[in-house]
């Protein structure tokens, strides 16, 4: 099931192993805060990706994520393209800050 996106689920193994194995969008979150937007591509999976990130594979920033959030898509780029364009015209253009740090 997924979960809200007003009730971000808290970012450990049990809630990151309900997420679903398909392409999507996925948000980490840190104290309610965005702090990084991913996307998992066509063949890819949120689950596998929410993983990565919660055993810190992606870095210490994504790894300090409190909650997240997903929605699947079978083709997510555009709507990755469309959170990533709604976040930076609330945030005078600025990335999450992990996205910020992956470069």
């Amino acid at each position: 099931m997924k979960p809200s996106l007003r009730a971000h689920a808290p970012f450990v193994s049990r809630h990151v192993d309900e997420a679903p194995a398909s392409p999507g969008v996925f948000l980490l979150y840190r104290s309610g805060r965005l702090i990084y937007l991913g996307l998992a591509g066509p063949g890819g999976s949120i689950r596998e990706r929410l993983r990565q990130h919660l055993r810190g594979e992606a870095g210490a920033c994504t790894r300090a994520a409190t909650e997240f959030d997903y929605e699947a898509a079978t083709d997510p780029l555009p709507l990755y393209r469309h959170y990533l364009a709604v976040y930076l015209g609330t945030s005078a253009g600025r990335l999450p800050d992990c996205n910020q740090a992956a470069g």
